[in-house]
């Protein structure tokens, strides 16, 4: 099992903020970067991951759901999976809301075989 703490995703990854691509591609970039160091500096040893799950800790109380903190992650996601070098379709992803955190944070628990 790897912990790994993202940041919490920056407001131009919002689904809802309709932010330009342009604008948006240089910061999904640098969020999927930030995700894949982080990683690897979590991990160990090489490990087969099967299950992903995802914890967000907003920095608020404002109302969120869970598809559109998931989209917001989704450049997170890519940058955990390049790190472990596999494909992020074969995660089995587990979804939850957690408590508010100063400056909010994503919390991925990434596990193997029968813990996924």
């Amino acid at each position: 099992m790897i912990i790994v703490r993202l940041p919490w995703p920056p407001k131009e990854l919002w689904v809802n903020r309709k932010t330009h691509w342009a604008k948006r591609a240089p910061v999904a970039k640098r969020y999927r970067q930030d995700a894949c160091v982080l990683t690897l500096v979590e991990m160990k040893r090489r490990l087969e991951a099967t299950g992903l799950h995802l914890t967000f800790n907003p920095p608020d109380r404002r109302r969120r759901d869970l598809d559109g903190m998931l989209s917001a992650v989704k450049a997170g996601i890519d940058g955990i999976s390049d790190a472990l070098g596999i494909d992020d379709s074969k995660f089995k992803l587990t979804l939850r809301r957690g408590e508010p955190t100063k400056g909010g944070e994503v919390v991925a628990v990434i596990t193997e075989g029968e813990q996924a």
